[in-house]
């Protein structure tokens, strides 16, 4: 729940789905919360005062930045889509080449085509299955 929620002050649902990424970012590279408390006074504090723990060995720079920029309890200064998608070479996959992408594609769309011909007798060559070869 972000901070602006918690105060029950009016808000822009854009940030507060900003903060909820800055969350689940931070719960998918740690595998744990940011923000916990031993009761629920205990968690909204700590929310409304952005107290969290960032271990740095579970995160790159890179994405400790982007959590922190999400994570910020001004909704005015948290980060918006628009400037992560421009600014972060991290969230524009920069270092992971394409190929990845592409070669997965082509490896599911090969497995797929090798599927819909054996399920239709023919192999990839376009000869029959079915039929004995002549000699």
């Amino acid at each position: 729940m972000a901070p602006e929620l918690v105060r029950k002050n009016e808000y822009d649902g854009r940030q507060v789905d900003m903060w909820a990424l800055g969350v689940l970012l931070y719960a998918m590279l740690t595998g744990m919360f940011p923000f916990r408390g031993q009761s629920e006074s205990e968690l909204y504090g700590r929310i409304q005062r952005g107290q969290y723990k960032m271990p740095a060995e579970l995160m790159s720079r890179d994405a400790r930045i982007i959590i922190q920029k999400l994570l910020e309890t001004d909704s005015r200064k948290r980060a918006r889509a628009r400037d992560l998608l421009r600014e972060s070479a991290w969230i524009q996959c920069k270092d992971l080449p394409l190929s990845v992408f592409e070669q997965a594609g082509n490896i599911f769309r090969a497995n797929s085509v090798d599927q819909s011909l054996k399920q239709s007798g023919l192999s990839a060559a376009g000869t029959n299955l079915s039929s004995p070869r002549a000699n």
